[in-house]
């Protein structure tokens, strides 16, 4: 159980947060700055003109504030904050043209609306339900918690308004297919807020029935499912129950109301620095540049996992990618403290662990189970195959090192640290992930990568064809791609896509057309001035707000009319018919008819398959031979197929032992 440290305040104590406020009523130019600070003593939103609003009316009745050095502001406007998913009355703030310092939030006013404020020792994040609707930091300064009311903005002209079904499938797959329950929690969660406008929502009514998440995520199924095992019998209570008086019985204590309280709190959570590394077998085939196996370690603070490539599972090997690894981790401020590695450890890596104060446990042999690695392979290992079923099919699997950044980036993206569960493994480790600056795309994509005209000859191709690997993290909207002419990898910029198994997302003239209205509605509906001009005055704003309206009402989907009724259908007036009298003949006024005598049919002719002579011999000695009717002699018996009497075994004289022919045999005839 991580330790855990309580602040408590009270009234006074909120009292001197207002007073460090600086409130004053020193005229200042307007500001650009979106940030506000969440308040829990205010009743209501109090804000300048430079925060993001609209429908701003003037005050009918002002409403008058007195500051701690004794001044006294009013308001002198009304009007709505721009905060998605809050009822208007939590969005109801009041303008106050001399106040000097940051715009305050009522918190209050928001749980109100029936959501829920936490606080954390750096972050506040505002729920309703399990929606996060606005998340802030706390500054170290001064120990504020700050909300931005700037909402974020994607680029429609990267990825155009085009069918949502397609949309959803095309985001899914750029995320190497992953399962669609860990995706909607990684949505609601708030891991992927720069990504185009998918909610959870839309990706269970539309979910991506994609083969490759079945592919890499297909289990075995569990036991005792619709079980035929018959429930046990519930246990019979006594006739004679002994009162509560009788037992030593201790009532748990009753669950405090959760009303509303100025008790705030900040939670510590521990970082271990835990770390486990093991090596999942050989890989299907070697890559292009000789890597045949991998690392994989896996963090426990950060949640996140990490794979090295290896050239094969020597000690060497091992051990390079275990410096590689261990340099990153400590690079980005999770130094390992404790190793739990497999039972096969170098002595080279135990000394580099020993050297760079790591303590090391080795698990026991033939235990898995005390190694987490090897649960990170199974993750990794499914989130993996998942992504290279869904590339093309003809993708030169020689090419599977090169997709293993973007196969760990989605992966990470998925994963919620255990430092702070707001952000993802991926934001622990390597910071924020901008979709609008690093677009992705689905892994092994065939593609056309444009040749720029300095390096191409003058009546080539203006493309040359590729294969997406994945996005170029170090560049602005780059893309890592392999040409297939040159064998090599190349960073470009501007890519022409064939996907074969995910629809493009694509947009008509009318889909731009109305997500630029939509993008002109929002700019006009929360004007944000530079500081050194004057803000707005009611007529200018009046005017932008009509122009809003207008292009509201252009960019918004037109009702489906009903379709005409066709008129029912003419009969065509029937063809002309032509009818010819038959004049019937009885049988005793009919003719008598010449009869046709019928002639018996020739005997069909039969012709052999062949007249292959060498074909003829052979189905010949196949037959049985035909015997030869020739006199019995003892001459010539080659010509006979059977041998005569004349022709049989001699006979040897019993005493001698000697072969006796006929003549021998012939005896004289006696009288």
């Amino acid at each position: 159980m991580s330790p855990s440290a309580t602040l408590k305040t009270s009234n006074n104590d909120l009292i001197n947060h207002i007073t460090s406020l600086n409130l004053s009523v020193v005229p200042s130019p307007p500001s650009t700055m979106t940030s506000t600070i969440a308040d829990t003593f205010c009743t209501g939103h109090y804000i300048t003109v430079s925060c993001p609003h609209f429908n701003r009316q003037p005050a009918a009745s002002p409403l008058s504030v007195r500051v701690p050095n004794g001044a006294t502001l009013r308001s002198s406007h009304t009007a709505t904050l721009d905060l998605p998913g809050f009822s208007p009355a939590a969005c109801q703030a009041y303008i106050f043209p001399g106040l000097a310092s940051h715009p305050l939030i009522s918190i209050g006013q928001l749980c109100d609306d029936g959501c829920t404020a936490t606080f954390s020792a750096t972050r506040l994040d505002i729920y309703r339900d399990t929606t996060l609707l606005l998340t802030g930091a706390r500054a170290p300064a001064t120990g504020l918690w700050h909300l931005d009311l700037t909402p974020a903005k994607t680029a429609h002209a990267l990825i155009p308004d085009s069918s949502l079904a397609d949309r959803i499938a095309f985001v899914h797959a750029s995320h190497f297919s992953p399962a669609l329950s860990t995706w909607c929690t990684a949505i609601d969660a708030g891991r992927l807020p720069t990504f185009p406008d998918i909610t959870s929502k839309q990706g269970r009514k539309y979910p991506p029935l994609s083969m490759a998440t079945i592919k890499g995520h297909l289990d075995q199924q569990r036991a005792n499912l619709r079980s035929t095992k018959p429930s046990s019998v519930p246990p019979v209570a006594l006739p004679n129950p002994l009162h509560e008086s009788q037992l030593d019985f201790c009532p748990a204590p009753a669950t405090p109301p959760a009303g509303r309280t100025h008790h705030v709190f900040a939670a510590h959570q521990r970082v271990t620095g835990q770390i486990y590394t093991d090596q999942p077998g050989r890989f299907l085939t070697p890559s292009s540049t000789g890597h045949t196996d991998m690392l994989v370690l896996y963090d426990y603070d950060s949640n996140a996992i990490h794979v090295e490539l290896m050239k094969s599972k020597s000690g060497a090997e091992i051990l390079a990618a275990y410096q590689r690894a261990h340099s990153l981790f400590t690079q980005r401020g999770l130094q390992p403290q404790l190793q739990r590695l497999d039972n096969e450890a170098s002595p080279a890596l135990e000394s580099f662990m020993t050297a760079n104060q790591v303590d090391f446990q080795l698990a026991p042999p033939n235990l898995h189970r005390r190694n987490a690695a090897e649960r990170a392979i199974h993750t990794f290992k499914n989130h993996f195959i998942a992504g290279l079923c869904s590339t093309t099919p003809d993708f030169p699997l020689h090419l599977w090192d090169r997709l293993i950044p973007h196969a760990l980036l989605s992966l990470n993206l998925l994963r919620g640290s255990r430092i702070n569960p707001t952000l993802s493994a991926h934001a622990q480790l390597h910071g924020a992930f901008d979709y609008n600056r690093t677009p992705l795309a689905p892994p092994g994509t065939r593609i056309l990568v444009h040749e720029k005209p300095a390096v191409r000859e003058t009546w080539a191709p203006h493309a040359v064809e590729g294969w997406y690997l994945g996005p170029a993290l170090h560049h602005y909207r780059c893309h890592r791609v392999w040409i297939t002419e040159t064998r090599a990898e190349r960073v470009a910029n501007t890519l022409a896509w064939f996907p074969s198994r995910i629809p493009m997302p694509t947009a008509s003239s009318t889909d731009r057309a109305l997500a630029t209205a939509r993008d002109l509605v929002r700019a006009l509906q929360n004007p944000s001035p530079a500081s050194p001009f004057a803000p707005l005055d009611a007529t200018q704003h009046q005017a932008l707000l009509h122009l809003a309206d207008l292009f509201a009402s252009v960019a918004a989907p037109a009702s489906p009319t009903a379709a005409p009724t066709p008129a029912p259908p003419v009969p065509a007036p029937p063809p002309a018919q032509v009818r010819f009298a038959v004049h019937i003949v009885t049988a005793e006024h009919a003719p008598a008819l010449p009869r046709v005598p019928i002639l018996a049919p020739p005997a069909p002719r039969v012709l052999s398959r062949t007249r292959n002579p060498g074909r003829r011999r052979r189905k010949a000695r196949k037959q049985p031979p035909t015997p030869t009717l020739v006199p019995a002699h003892p001459h010539n018996t080659r010509t006979r197929p059977f041998l005569v009497p004349a022709s049989a075994n001699a006979v040897v004289d019993p005493a001698t032992g000697a072969s006796l022919e006929y003549r021998h045999l012939r005896t004289a005839r006696v009288c």
